[in-house]
């Protein structure tokens, strides 16, 4: 029996992702690029909702009212979800299983969260040496 792995994403620790989307920035925020930004917006919503997937979540989904962005990315992600929870309805549920809760906010929502992070070795590390993609 073979079975798909949704893997869109770059695992560093338990708690821990990336997207590896270095330019998402520049494709959603910058004048120039503004027809990027419905790409870029579906291509995050998809590696999102494979992560949930992967994870077997099925998050409530809740974003800030706010810039139009974080409506529409919340929009595919739930679009995404129900396409994988049409192919595998038990995905979200289990004897274990907790109610999960997916928040997507805007950076502008929260300016100072970017700039603190948690006091570990692996921040402080990244801090202090010169690491270039985990190496």
């Amino acid at each position: 029996m073979l079975k798909e792995i949704h893997f869109a994403f770059l695992p560093y620790e338990a708690q821990v992702f990336s997207l590896d989307v270095p330019h998402s920035t520049y494709n959603l925020y910058y004048p120039f690029w503004a027809g990027e930004q419905a790409w870029q917006l579906k291509a995050l919503a998809q590696q999102i909702a494979m992560l949930c997937a992967t994870l077997q979540e099925y998050p409530a989904i809740h974003y800030h009212k706010g810039p139009e962005d974080t409506a529409q990315l919340a929009h595919a992600v739930l679009a995404k979800l129900n396409t994988f929870k049409a192919d595998t309805p038990s995905l979200g549920k289990g004897p274990e299983k907790t109610y999960s809760q997916l928040l997507i906010v805007d950076q502008a929502t929260d300016p100072v969260s970017p700039l603190m992070h948690e006091l570990t070795f692996q921040a402080m590390a990244y801090d202090l040496l010169d690491i270039k993609q985990d190496t």
